[in-house]
């Protein structure tokens, strides 16, 4: 978990960094002298690993006066980073809030705050927010990879909201996002369901193709079938 924070934080702080001509484009992403200095200093601090130092200039730069929203959005990233490495997540999370609210980010960039929200949230054991969260990302266009359907599973798996795993579950079985027996394991037990038998069997059958050998596994396919086979014939 930390270290996401850690790929999000230097992504953004090279942001920081950018050339005077990139921002002669887009003046409304360029950091005042002030709040620049500012900014440039608890960047410093936070590569230190002196995060209290980097939340005191950062909270003194947000008191400035007339900064632009790309300003408030960009320092209250690094707030977040910073009480996140502090262990004060809801911190973190709610300056992650202040940074979309300041309507200083383009669409792409919420969305990668939106996930950063979500870990945070599971983090401090918020599951169920933090599974709403990356619905909200997905229904918003946000990508399904790999690590973000195993982050909105593991939200649904700790809130025991196993009815709202099970969709995201099969994404995963269907892509090809299954890789360790554990994980295997926890969908043989999110599919044990007449109506997902078909996928408990399926699990199963690919579980016996990646541990060929093992007699336990294959015992578990005949075993399912025969109860797939009797769920049918009483059916109705």
């Amino acid at each position: 978990m930390r270290k996401f924070m850690t790929s999000i934080s230097a992504s953004f702080i090279l942001g920081l960094a950018v050339s005077s001509h990139s921002l002669a484009q887009d003046s409304s992403r360029m950091f005042s002298a002030e709040s620049g200095a500012l900014a440039i200093a608890a960047k410093a601090d936070q590569g230190a690993n002196a995060h209290k130092d980097a939340i005191k200039k950062l909270k003194k730069a947000l008191k400035i006066k007339n900064l632009k929203p790309y300003e408030v959005s960009a320092m209250e990233q690094m707030l977040a980073i910073s009480y996140y490495a502090t262990g004060k997540e809801e911190k973190a999370i709610e300056s992650y809030e202040d940074a979309i609210a300041s309507g200083g980010l383009r669409a792409d960039e919420v969305k990668n705050i939106q996930v950063a929200m979500a870990q945070l949230h599971i983090t401090a054991k918020n599951y169920d927010v933090a599974a709403q969260q990356l619905e909200n990302f997905f229904a918003q266009g946000g990508e399904q990879t790999s690590k973000h359907l195993k982050l909105v599973l593991l939200a649904y798996m700790r809130d025991k909201n196993y009815q709202g795993a099970v969709p995201w579950a099969e994404k995963m079985l269907d892509r090809g996002f299954v890789t360790t027996r554990p994980e295997f394991n926890n969908f043989l037990f999110l599919f044990n369901s007449p109506e997902k038998r078909a996928q408990q069997i399926r699990t199963a059958e690919r579980m016996l193709q990646l541990w060929p050998g093992d007699a336990e596994l294959a015992s578990k396919v005949e075993a399912l079938k025969r109860t797939a086979a009797y769920e049918a014939s009483t059916a109705g």
